[in-house]
């Protein structure tokens, strides 16, 4: 198991296996006893292992890990005190294509050989094969509040930020790129607030019926809150996951009328969209693109269900088409933030 271990350890081993190499070839013995803890520690004097038997923090099998960087808790909540380890790591079969790690540690006992979550890896073509060089930096946020930013490093030795803009982080839920799950994010209490006032009212040409099929807005006020906030840090996979049982309303919409829920959620995105055209100049782009899936899912929703279609642009239900085959993750699997950035660029 490749592992990390606390400063100073490895070296230490070394010296040691050294020492006892060298004294086996000299034919000497030595007399039992318990060797002193005089390991060599070069700039660690005064450190020692929390617990010499179990001298390992993190670990997983067949990666190699170096590179620690320690991020500790901003306020201490007692007995709980956790702080993170980030880190790089690589796959001993392609050490080349280096990812950068983060675990949480418990302060009481940090050799608990917890394994390490991938939090980034290469997928822009500055970045080169690998990631290197993480380092966190706590700024100052507003109303108090602290925000911690990744700095890291391509494998070329480019400097970069962990960010992604609003307006494309809200065309990556659009995309399937981020999870529509309110769980998988933290969020500021006056955004929150102001943009939840807004979801009170709901408009509803459609006549869906939301005490029984609740769906959309939560792609409204994900979408919003990312574009008020006009840019955010992207830290890794969300914590939080969300998954529906094969009971659940989600599932029973699915099964009995597929289009209604992929309207309902389009005709949400259009909406909460069109209620924030001026939080960002491409916001233009992102309305169409909504409007161009209404025109799609509306066709086969009223076919289904008998009724005149009030959004049925067979040019604009093509282009949604089209977008969906050439941008959207359900079949390009490559898309990333990357890729939403680089299409509203050239819009």
């Amino acid at each position: 198991m490749a592992t990390l271990k606390f400063a100073g350890a490895w070296r230490a081993a070394a010296a040691l296996w050294a020492v006892l190499a060298g004294t086996a070839a000299c034919g000497t013995q030595g007399d039992a006893s318990v060797l002193p803890d005089r390991w060599p520690r070069s700039g660690l004097s005064g450190y020692r292992f929390v617990d010499a038997d179990a001298p390992y923090a993190l670990g997983r099998l067949g990666w190699d890990l170096d590179e620690p960087t320690v991020l500790a808790a901003a306020t201490p909540s007692g007995g709980d005190d956790r702080f993170e380890v980030w880190g790089r790591m690589s796959p001993r079969l392609s050490p080349e294509k280096t990812v950068l790690f983060r675990a949480s540690l418990p302060v009481a006992k940090p050799n608990a050989e917890s394994e390490p979550d991938e939090v980034l890896a290469a997928d822009a073509a500055w970045e080169g094969v690998g990631l290197r060089s993480p380092a966190l930096v706590r700024l100052a946020g507003v109303d108090g509040l602290e925000q911690v930013v990744l700095f890291y490093q391509g494998s070329g030795g480019d400097i970069g930020l962990a960010t992604i803009k609003g307006d494309a982080y809200a065309l990556g839920i659009f995309s399937k790129i981020y999870p529509v799950t309110q769980m998988c994010n933290l969020y500021r209490i006056e955004a929150v607030k102001q943009v939840f006032d807004s979801q009170i009212h709901i408009e509803n040409p459609f006549g869906w019926d939301y005490s029984r099929a609740a769906y959309g807005n939560d792609v409204q006020f994900l979408s919003e809150l990312g574009l008020r906030s006009g840019e955010l840090v992207q830290v890794g996979d969300p914590l939080v996951v969300a998954r529906s049982t094969p009971t659940s309303m989600t599932e029973r919409l699915i099964k009995k009328d597929r289009w209604q829920y992929w309207l309902q959620y389009t005709w949400s995105f259009y909406q909460g969209w069109s209620r924030c055209r001026n939080l960002s100049p491409r916001m233009d782009t992102l309305i169409n693109l909504a409007l161009d899936r209404v025109h799609f899912c509306n066709l086969p929703y009223a076919m289904k269900n008998r009724l005149w279609p009030k959004h049925a642009n067979p040019f604009r239900a093509f282009k949604a088409f089209w977008f969906i085959l050439r941008h959207d993750r359900h079949f390009k699997k490559d898309a990333g933030p990357d890729s939403m950035e680089a299409y509203l660029t050239k819009r």
